[in-house]
C-alpha cells in the first residue's frame, strides 16, 4: 500500500519535469516589409528633353490654383499659375488668363504649350505640362505632378 501512495506523487513529479524541460517553440519573427521605391515622384521635370529632375516637396494651392515645386535647397523651382483646379487642357502663354509657367532658378517663362490636369479626385491632382520659350536658358520644360494634395 505504501508503494501504492507513492506512484501517484511519482507520476506528478515526473510531469512536471517533463513539462518544464521542453523547449518552447518561438513564433518566427516576421520579415519587414520594405518601403516601396515610388516609380512616379509627384513632380518630375526635362529641360530641352533631357534627363528628369524629380521632387516630392511640391504643393498645389486650390485658390489661387497654382503648383509650386520646391528644391531640396527649399528654394521655388517651377510655379504653375492654373487659375483652376479642374480637370481639362489650358494653354501656357503670357496672356492674362491664360496659365503661367516660370522656371524660377533659370528666368524662364513659358510662352506656348498647355497645362493638362487629367484628374481632381479624393483631395489629389494629376496632370501634365509641356512648354516652350524664348528667354531663359531652356527651350523646352516637359513634366509630370502626380497625387500632388489639394491645399
Amino acid at each position: 500500500m505504501k508503494n501504492f501512495k507513492l506512484v501517484p506523487i511519482l507520476l506528478i513529479a515526473v510531469s512536471t519535469v517533463f513539462m518544464f524541460s521542453c523547449k518552447k517553440s518561438k513564433a518566427p519573427t516576421p520579415t519587414p516589409t520594405p518601403a516601396p521605391v515610388n516609380a512616379n515622384p509627384p513632380f518630375s521635370w526635362s529641360e530641352n528633353g533631357g534627363t528628369a529632375k524629380t521632387t516630392s516637396n511640391v504643393s498645389f494651392h486650390a485658390s489661387p490654383g497654382i503648383i509650386q515645386a520646391i528644391n531640396s535647397d527649399n528654394l521655388t523651382v517651377i510655379q504653375i499659375l492654373t487659375h483652376t483646379s479642374s480637370p481639362g487642357t489650358y494653354p501656357v502663354s503670357t496672356n492674362i488668363g491664360d496659365v503661367d509657367f516660370h522656371y524660377t532658378m533659370t528666368n524662364y517663362t513659358g510662352t506656348s504649350g498647355s497645362v493638362i490636369i487629367t484628374s481632381n479626385s479624393n483631395g489629389k491632382i494629376s496632370g501634365t505640362f509641356n512648354t516652350s520659350s524664348t528667354s531663359g536658358v531652356f527651350s523646352t520644360v516637359t513634366g509630370q505632378f502626380t497625387d500632388i494634395t489639394v491645399q
